[in-house]
């Protein structure tokens, strides 16, 4: 979760070193030169990483995929399990 973001001027400084200093819940935001100077802003609640979610949900949708093949392999004729997987790609895709 997000707790921070630290806005930076583009050059200002090296993102990669502020990076592996920083706390994971900072967020770096670099903006153009001659915009604002560096600020550390609070959100009022923790925001979640958009690519956190992504990943968590996408997680999700392969463990029920597994689980639900699993299944349609150990309980179906041959024929069912064609069709319940044409069924399942599609939802997936």
């Amino acid at each position: 979760m997000i707790k921070r973001f630290l806005y930076v001027e583009d050059g200002s400084v090296d993102v990669d070193l502020l990076e592996e200093e920083l706390a994971e819940d900072t967020k770096i935001i670099v903006y153009r030169q001659g915009s604002t100077p560096p600020i550390m802003a609070e959100p009022k609640e923790p925001v979640r990483d958009v690519s956190e979610s992504v990943y968590e949900r996408k997680a999700q949708e392969v463990i029920k995929l597994k689980k639900y093949l699993n299944e349609l392999i150990n309980h179906k004729k041959p024929f069912d399990f064609i069709e319940e997987l044409k069924t399942l790609w599609e939802e997936f895709i």
